[in-house]
C-alpha cells in the first residue's frame, strides 16, 4: 500500500493539473491508475497503484485528513469531493519561487496564473488605508491569501500573508533596482534627490549604490531605519509613482514598479514606526531602571506596571509587558564576574516579590532597621509599664532568648520585607559589590557577626536591649510603683489609714442613729392647747442604711479623665457634630470598597484591632489622662500596621483611628 506522502503528492499534482483544491474522487482514483501505469517501472511504491482498489486510497485520505492535510466531502456512501485547503497558497508560493529566480517577471496575478479563488479564502487589503495595520498584526497565518488592491489604475496583485510580511520588501526592492538600471531613469532620480538632500551627495550615492548593488543592504536601511534612510526611501517612492502617473496604459512588468513604490513607501513608514516605538521603549526603560533605584526602593510587579514617567503616562504605555518582562529577567541575570544580579527579587513568607536594585539594597534594609526599631521599642516599653504597673513580668522581661524569640516571631509576621532582606549571603555579596557610600558600609558591618560568618542576632541588629527596655518601662512608673518594696508599704499604710477612717465614719453613723431615734421617741411635746406635735428629722438617703462617700482623690481623677477625653473630642471633632457623625464620614472615604456588606465588614475589623490595640492602655490613661499628642502618635503607629496595607487613603484611616481612639475612650 503506497505511503500518505505518495498519495499526498499525487492529489497535488492532480491538483495543479485541474487548477483547482477541490479535487472529484472517481477522477482521481482514475488519475492514480494512469500515473502507475506511465511511471509504475521506475518507482514500486507507484507500481502497487495498479492493483489499489478505491477502498485502500480511501484509507489513505482519511489518514491525511485526520492530519489536517485535505478535507472530503461524502454522500452517504462514499467520498465524493477532496479539498487540499492550501493548494492556492502553495501556487502562489510557486509563482513567487520562479519571481526569485527572474525579478523582470511582473509580481503574480490570479490571471497571470489561471486561479479562480474561492471569494471565502482572500484578504482584501488596500494598500493604503489597510497594509500598515496589516503588518502589525501578528494572529494572521503565513498561508492566508491576501489581494493588494492599489489606487488609481494599477492592477491588483495576489500573494500569502507570509511572504508578504517576511519577503515582499526585498521583492520590491528589487523591482526599484530593475528601474533604475536604466541610465534614464538613474541620473534623472539622482537630480531629483541631490535638489531635494541639499549638500547630502555622499550620503545619496551611498544608499543608491547600495540599491544597485546590494538590494539586501538597502532593504536593511528600510527595516532599520536612520533620519536620512527614511526621508529617501520617502521621497525616491513618491518621485517613481508621479512618474507612472501621468503614464496611460502602463505594461505589466512597469506596473509591477509602481506597486514595489507603493510597498516600499508604506513598509518605509511601518519600520519607522517600529524605530520610533523602540526608541520610546527604551527611553521609557532607562527612566524605569532610575525610577526603581528610588524611593521606597522595593516594588512589586503591580507597583511597575503602575508607575509612570515625569508627565504623569504610565510608562506600560509606551513598551509592552513582554518588553518589561524581557528587561527584568536580563537584569536578573548575574554576569560574567559577578555574584549579584543588578536587581534582586525577594520574596516574603506572605508569597509577595519584590524587585529591588542591588545599589540600594542596603540602604532600604538599613532605612527598615531604624524604622522597626524605634516602633518595637516603643511597643515594647508600652506593654511591659502595663504588666509593671499590675505586678506582672513575662518571660520576655526576663529571659534574653525569650526576648530573642519574640523578636524574631514579631518581625517574621508584621515586616515581611524586612524578615526577607536580612538574609546573610544576599547583604554580604551587596556590601562587597553594590557601590555605597562609605558612611552605608560602616553602619552595614554591625549587622555581621564575622566570626561565625552569619548575621548578628536580631536583638543586636534592631539594637534593642532587653535590660535597657526594661529598665526605661520603670522610668515611666511612679517611684512608689516601680519598686515592690515600696508599693507594699504605701498599699499597707493607705488600708491602715482607710480602716480607721471607716471606724470613725461609723462610729459617728451609730451617734447619728442613735441620737435620730432618741429625738424622734422625745420630740413629741405639748403645745399651749395640751396637743401633741411630732417633730422628726428625716435620715439621709443611703445604700443599705449607710451613706457611702467617693473617697476625693478618685473624683479628682475621674473628673481630670472626663475633661482631657471632652478637650480631646472638641480638638478632633468640634462643637458642630458628634462623635458617631464623624467617625461614619471618615470611614466612607477611607474604605475603598463598594460592596455594602463587605464595607460594613471591613470596618468592624479596624474597630476590632482599635479596641484590641487600645484595651491594655486604657487603664494607664485613668491614672494619666491622655493628650493631643498621645492620641495622635497612638493612631500613626496602628495606621502603619501591615493590615492596613490595602487601605491607600492613609490620611482619612489615621484621623478614623483617632476619633474611634476617643470614643473608646469616653465610653470607658
Amino acid at each position: 500500500m503506497p505511503s500518505t506522502d505518495t498519495i499526498f503528492a499525487l492529489l497535488k499534482q492532480f491538483a495543479m493539473k485541474k487548477k483547482n483544491s477541490k479535487l472529484d474522487f472517481v477522477e482521481f482514483i482514475a488519475f492514480c491508475q494512469k500515473y502507475a501505469e506511465k511511471f509504475g517501472d521506475k518507482d514500486k511504491e507507484i507500481e502497487r497503484l495498479r492493483s489499489q482498489t478505491g477502498g485502500e486510497i480511501v484509507e489513505q485520505l482519511n489518514k491525511l485528513a485526520a492530519q489536517g492535510k485535505v478535507t472530503l466531502q461524502s454522500d452517504q456512501q462514499s467520498i465524493t469531493t477532496i479539498d487540499i485547503p492550501f493548494y492556492f497558497a502553495d501556487a502562489i508560493q510557486r509563482a513567487y519561487k520562479k519571481y526569485e529566480e527572474n525579478p523582470e517577471l511582473p509580481f503574480p496575478t490570479e490571471e497571470s496564473l489561471g486561479l479562480t479563488l474561492p471569494v471565502t479564502s482572500v484578504t482584501a487589503i488596500n494598500i493604503k488605508s489597510d497594509l500598515v495595520s496589516l503588518l502589525v498584526k501578528k494572529d494572521i497565518t503565513d498561508t492566508g491569501i491576501i489581494r493588494l488592491l492599489f489606487p488609481e489604475d494599477i492592477s491588483s496583485l495576489i500573494i500569502t500573508a507570509g511572504l508578504l510580511s517576511h519577503k515582499m520588501l526585498e521583492y520590491s526592492v528589487q523591482k526599484i533596482k530593475i528601474y533604475l538600471n536604466y541610465q534614464k531613469n538613474a541620473a534623472y532620480m539622482q537630480q531629483k534627490l541631490r535638489a531635494i538632500f541639499k549638500q547630502r551627495d555622499l550620503a545619496i550615492k551611498e544608499l543608491y549604490n547600495k540599491v544597485i548593488a546590494r538590494p539586501g543592504q538597502a532593504a536593511s536601511s528600510i527595516t532599520e531605519p536612520t533620519d536620512f534612510s527614511f526621508r529617501f526611501w520617502a521621497h525616491l517612492a513618491s518621485l517613481i509613482i508621479q512618474e507612472f502617473r501621468v503614464k496611460d496604459n502602463i505594461p505589466a512588468e512597469e506596473q509591477s514598479i509602481c506597486q514595489a513604490a507603493y510597498l516600499l513607501g508604506f513598509y518605509n513608514v511601518h519600520y519607522q514606526r517600529i524605530a520610533q516605538k523602540k526608541k520610546e521603549s527604551e527611553t521609557a526603560l532607562r527612566y524605569l531602571e532610575l525610577r526603581l533605584r528610588k524611593q521606597p526602593y522595593f516594588f512589586s510587579m503591580t507597583d511597575i506596571y503602575n508607575l509612570k514617567d515625569p508627565k504623569g503616562i504610565l510608562l506600560t504605555r509606551k513598551y509592552s509587558k513582554e518588553t518589561l518582562h524581557d528587561f527584568l529577567e536580563q537584569k536578573l541575570h548575574i554576569n560574567e564576574g559577578q555574584n549579584l544580579p543588578e536587581f534582586i527579587r525577594l520574596k516574603t513568607e506572605n508569597k509577595k516579590q519584590y524587585y529591588i536594585h542591588k545599589e540600594v539594597l542596603l540602604p532600604l534594609c538599613l532605612k527598615k532597621i531604624y524604622e522597626t526599631a524605634r516602633e518595637y521599642k516603643e511597643r515594647y516599653v508600652e506593654e511591659w509599664t502595663l504588666l509593671l504597673k499590675e505586678f506582672k513580668k513575662s518571660e520576655i522581661m526576663t529571659d534574653d532568648m525569650a526576648f530573642l524569640h519574640d523578636l524574631e516571631t514579631r518581625l517574621k509576621s508584621e515586616d515581611t520585607l524586612l524578615h526577607a532582606l536580612l538574609s546573610f549571603d544576599i547583604l554580604f555579596l551587596a556590601l562587597e559589590e553594590a557601590e555605597i557610600s562609605y558612611e552605608v558600609a560602616q553602619e552595614a558591618e554591625r549587622l555581621f557577626d564575622k566570626k561565625h560568618r552569619s548575621l548578628a542576632p536580631l536583638d543586636k541588629i534592631l539594637g534593642l536591649e532587653r535590660k535597657a527596655l526594661l529598665a526605661e518601662a520603670r522610668m515611666h512608673l511612679p517611684i512608689w510603683e516601680a519598686f515592690p518594696i515600696i508599693k507594699y508599704f504605701v498599699a499597707f499604710f493607705k488600708r491602715l489609714f482607710k480602716g480607721k477612717s471607716r471606724d470613725r465614719a461609723a462610729g459617728q453613723r451609730v451617734l447619728t442613729t442613735a441620737h435620730g431615734a432618741s429625738q424622734a421617741a422625745t420630740d413629741k411635746i405639748s403645745d399651749t392647747k395640751g396637743r401633741q406635735v411630732k417633730t422628726e428629722t428625716p435620715l439621709k438617703e443611703s445604700r443599705g442604711g449607710i451613706s457611702v462617700k467617693k473617697s476625693p482623690s478618685t473624683k479628682a481623677q475621674l473628673a481630670a479623665y472626663r475633661k482631657a477625653v471632652a478637650g480631646l473630642k472638641e480638638h478632633f471633632v468640634g462643637k458642630g457634630l458628634t462623635l458617631e457623625q464623624k467617625l461614619t464620614d471618615l470611614s466612607v472615604k477611607w474604605n475603598p470598597l463598594y460592596d455594602a456588606r463587605a464595607k460594613e465588614n471591613l470596618v468592624e475589623d479596624v474597630n476590632s484591632m482599635i479596641r484590641d490595640y487600645l484595651r491594655l492602655l486604657k487603664r494607664g490613661f485613668k491614672v494619666q489622662p491622655p493628650d493631643v499628642q498621645r492620641i495622635q502618635n497612638l493612631a500613626k503607629t496602628l495606621a502603619q500596621n501591615k493590615s492596613f496595607n490595602k487601605i491607600k487613603k492613609k490620611e482619612y484611616l489615621f484621623r478614623y483611628i483617632e476619633i474611634y481612639m476617643i470614643k473608646l475612650l469616653s465610653e470607658s
